[in-house]
């Protein structure tokens, strides 16, 4: 069963989780997108992990490189597994990758080396 159609880019992040935690970065930027009076239209944006992206495409992908703290340490146990990860979120696009910086705290591992390219 998929989310009612004529839900609000609030009502959709309030319901957005991350592993049973709720990620307050996600929402303060759609907020931001609300309140400049850019509403999200159903349809238009998917938002989904990595993981449940293997195997799509769309023309455009944006990619948020934060990282949650508990994050940090599986990552740096499997390097391996997240430069794969990283390569499947750099790939869905068919023409156009943004990088959305982390307004605070750590950067995910496989985007650090990237950071501060555009600055």
């Amino acid at each position: 069963m998929g989310l009612p159609e004529d839900l609000t880019p609030y009502d959709l992040i309030t319901r957005m989780q991350f592993k049973g935690r709720y990620d307050p970065q996600i929402k303060k930027r759609l907020d931001t997108a609300v309140s400049n009076g850019r509403y999200i239209m159903p349809g238009s944006i998917e938002v989904d992990t990595i993981h449940s992206v293997k195997g799509l495409e769309s023309p455009a992908v944006v990619i948020d490189c934060s990282f949650l703290e508990d994050r940090v340490k599986d990552a740096k146990a499997d390097p391996e597994e997240e430069r794969r990860v990283g390569y499947v979120a750099v790939t869905r696009s068919s023409n156009h990758v943004s990088l959305i910086e982390p307004l605070n705290g750590p950067w995910s591992p496989i985007f650090e080396p990237v950071r501060g390219w555009w600055s």
